[in-house]
């Protein structure tokens, strides 16, 4: 029987019962702005609503305290947003899927609104959104003040707010909050403290990694809930949201909702489930780390990637004291020609004919990535596919 923590509760349904998964503390993390993370902290499942999550205790607040003290949004491409690469190999910024989807979705948005970015880091989401909606303003939130000036840089902006939610006077017709419900101790609360932001009319963009689709959010650190397009579902609703629109189809890996203030559905339960696919999460990750760590005693070795997932196997694998990994390789131009902890980012043309190159990619990346990369030099090796 797993451990029950009953001096917990439920991130999502306030319930006092999570169980823990067994051998998660044993497995090194990352951190959301991939850098290695040592092994710790404790994951859990609620057997109430299924919301797989993890222990925000004193330990697990320090940590978060330590890793955002030294924060550095998508510091392998200088500050520049993550790419995502569609199966042709084009790649677009995240948040112009994101644009696409709140403008297909949302027809009848106003010529001249107001957006707010929640957790707007240095702005990337804000200045493509303020692109696609250009008669908007548009206002951050923020832990701090420090991205002020980038923020200011903007077309259209117009505030950067730091305090509480609830601190906020103005009201908006487009309000996202991006991969920011992950991080906060109490996601329910927080996406009601977003609803009280609304205009009658607006619509609350919401996306969060999706742990389904990819057990390696499990070992970010910082992330404390992983949702299920089920228990997001759930955890908008039980905030009083009305939902439009949940799905895994915008983005690979991660979850996309659409909501507003109109009439709420029933609560709907999480989907059962979540202890086994949390337990099969873990288990991968170990047998993923295993084959790597066999790989990684080759000469010329290299991973594939420079996100979460590489920089997590990178630390897991002894990181630069180790010095098992030579180079990493990458297909977005902004970060090919920059390093890592002094170690090369480089394109696929440039791995040399005999290295062997660990990709830790999911299914649906290796169909996509893996005929390309048979016409680079060099051997890759592939995981067992997840899902499994």
């Amino acid at each position: 029987m797993p451990k029950e923590l009953k001096s917990h509760n439920c991130l999502i349904c306030i319930e006092d019962r999570l169980a823990v998964v067994d051998g998660f503390e044993t497995l090194s993390r990352v951190t959301s702005d991939c850098r290695p993370w040592p092994a710790g902290g404790l994951l859990a499942v609620c057997q109430a609503c299924y919301t797989i999550q993890k222990i925000p205790d004193q330990k697990w607040m320090d940590e978060v305290d330590r890793i955002y003290a030294n924060y550095e949004i998508y510091h392998q491409a200088a500050g520049g947003e993550q790419k995502v690469f569609q199966t042709d190999g084009v790649a677009r910024p995240r948040s112009d899927h994101l644009v696409d989807c709140f403008l297909q979705n949302v027809p009848d948005r106003p010529d001249h609104g107001a957006m707010i970015d929640i957790g707007c880091g240095n702005g990337v989401a804000l200045k493509n959104f303020g692109k696609a909606l250009p008669g908007w303003t548009l206002d951050g939130h923020e832990l701090s003040d420090k991205v002020l000036d980038a923020l200011s840089q903007i077309s259209g902006f117009q505030s950067l707010h730091t305090g509480d939610l609830s601190a906020i006077s103005e009201r908006y017709h487009l309000a996202t909050v991006i991969h920011v419900l992950e991080h906060v101790p109490m996601p329910v609360a927080t996406l009601a403290d977003v609803m009280a932001l609304m205009h009658p009319d607006g619509c609350i963009l919401v996306e969060v990694p999706n742990v389904a689709a990819s057990p390696f959010d499990l070992v970010i650190a910082d992330h404390l809930t992983h949702f299920t397009k089920e228990t997001l579902h759930y955890a908008a609703v039980r905030s009083g949201m009305g939902i439009e629109m949940v799905s895994d189809q915008v983005l690979s890996k991660e979850l996309t909702l659409l909501g507003g203030l109109g009439k709420t559905e029933a609560f709907p339960s999480g989907a059962k489930g979540g202890e086994k696919l949390a337990e099969n999460a873990v288990t991968w990750l170990k047998s993923l780390l295993d084959w790597a760590l066999d790989a990684s005693t080759e000469p010329v070795f290299g991973l594939f990637g420079s996100s979460i997932a590489s920089q997590w196997l990178y630390g897991a694998l002894g990181g630069a004291t180790e010095d098992r990994v030579k180079f990493f390789v990458d297909e977005d131009v902004d970060r090919v020609g920059r390093k890592i902890d002094g170690i090369p980012i480089i394109a696929p043309s440039q791995v040399p004919e005999d290295a062997i190159i660990f990709a830790p990619l999911l299914a649906g990346a290796i169909a996509t990535l893996a005929p390309r990369l048979e016409q680079s030099p060099g051997t890759y090796l592939y995981p067992s596919i997840w899902p499994a």
